[in-house]
């Protein structure tokens, strides 16, 4: 009964986290994000030719004839010269193309291949080795993925285009998102329950800081080009400071959740194996371990974001802009932002997980029923010698 009461508490959380997402939400007005509406259809390369460029002699052009798969003129083919220094297309190659009408011609632009067969089996693959690996865990965290996108993109996005608060929903719908994907791949127990509060309490902190560093460096929340078109582009006025404030909110969640889990489950097996131990024990035996985690995870933070942003870091290098220049570029000051914020709240949620943790198992009014999952070691087993020997 109590785990029931608990499971349905869960819901009424989440439930709690959804509806002021959705709430006063319209669907997506496709006229409004698109005030210039472009027509695409989709083609298949069917001849090629090499041609001569007549803007660059030290480029290759080629003039394609592609015939059209969709659209009211299927089957019909078109002649389409384009360069080739971006894409060269093969015979049989499926692709994009722009259809542009004016003074009732109608002029074709291939915009790039279409790549659903590759993408599908990439994450064909993907699943297939998570659930391999992963077994029924696997399976519950392909059940919070999925939600997790459904949540972003059902809900936390559609309320920031629709003139929501980006960063009431972005704290919102990281809340929902770190509910889900806990309780989905690590199951209803009290490791999971651990891991969210951490979370929350850690998420908390690094929102403050988040909201402070973007004031401090006054960042308005155009790094890049993409934020114009999509100020330009959006029905209402977006607030791009916020949704700044909720990208690096969403992106520290992904990070956070897998440390505060780590953090309780080595805590759980230390003090399955040795449950004598004080809070304090408990709580320096963890972080020896945390400490470890923090040394490969901060590394591997910024190595992903530097790698992300290295394109951009050549071009200025090319240009001789320097250091200080770089760092003071809006796109690189919102990557540094973004980076240390995140590194933070990696290291501060270490020492929050492992003492809330430890605290609560030691804690003699913790409720015994939600956790069964911390009984030490010889207790099981001086249960199954008992066991054995009645029977």
């Amino acid at each position: 009964m109590k785990q029931m009461r608990a499971t349905k508490i869960f819901l009424c959380t989440m439930l709690m986290m959804l509806i002021p997402l959705s709430i006063g939400i319209p669907t997506i007005n496709a006229q409004a994000l698109a005030n210039e509406a472009v027509e695409y259809e989709e083609g298949k390369i069917v001849e090629k030719e090499e041609t001569d460029c007549e803007f660059s002699e030290s480029s290759t052009c080629y003039e394609y004839t592609v015939e059209l798969t969709t659209g009211a003129n299927v089957n019909t083919e078109i002649m389409i010269s384009e360069a080739g220094d971006m894409y060269s297309y093969g015979i049989g190659d499926p692709v994009f193309l722009m259809v542009r009408e004016f003074e009732g011609i109608t002029d074709y632009v291939i915009t790039g291949p279409i790549r659903d067969r590759a993408l599908l089996f990439v994450v064909a693959l993907f699943i297939l080795v998570t659930v391999a690996v992963g077994g029924k865990q696997g399976i519950g965290s392909l059940i919070g993925l999925a939600t997790s996108i459904l949540v972003l993109f059902g809900g936390v996005i559609p309320a920031i285009l629709g003139g929501a608060d980006p960063i009431l929903v972005g704290f919102l719908g990281a809340c929902a998102v770190l509910t889900v994907s806990i309780f989905l791949s690590h199951g209803f127990n009290s490791k999971s329950l651990i891991a969210l509060i951490s979370t929350f309490l850690g998420l908390t902190v690094v929102s403050i800081l988040a909201l402070l560093f973007i004031a401090l460096t006054k960042l308005n929340g155009f790094g890049e080009e993409e934020s114009y078109f999509l100020l330009n582009q959006a029905d209402t006025l977006l607030n791009m400071k916020g949704i700044l404030f909720a990208s690096i909110i969403v992106a520290g969640v992904g990070i956070m959740d897998d440390v505060t889990v780590n953090q309780v489950s080595s805590l759980q097996e230390v003090y399955k194996a040795n449950p004598s131990m004080s809070q304090a024990e408990l709580f320096k035996s963890t972080m020896t371990i945390g400490k470890d985690h923090i040394a490969s995870m901060v590394n591997t933070l910024f190595i992903a974001y530097a790698g992300a942003s290295m394109p951009l870091v050549m071009l200025m290098s090319l240009n001789n802009v320097s250091l200080r220049m770089l760092v003071n570029h809006e796109l690189f000051a919102e990557e540094i932002i973004r980076t240390f914020i995140g590194s933070i709240g990696l290291i501060i949620i270490v020492p929050i997980t492992s003492y809330f943790a430890s605290a609560l198992i030691k804690s003699p009014n913790k409720p015994k029923w939600l956790f069964r999952d911390f009984q030490p070691t010889s207790l099981e087993h001086g249960r199954r010698v008992s066991d054995s020997r009645s029977q």
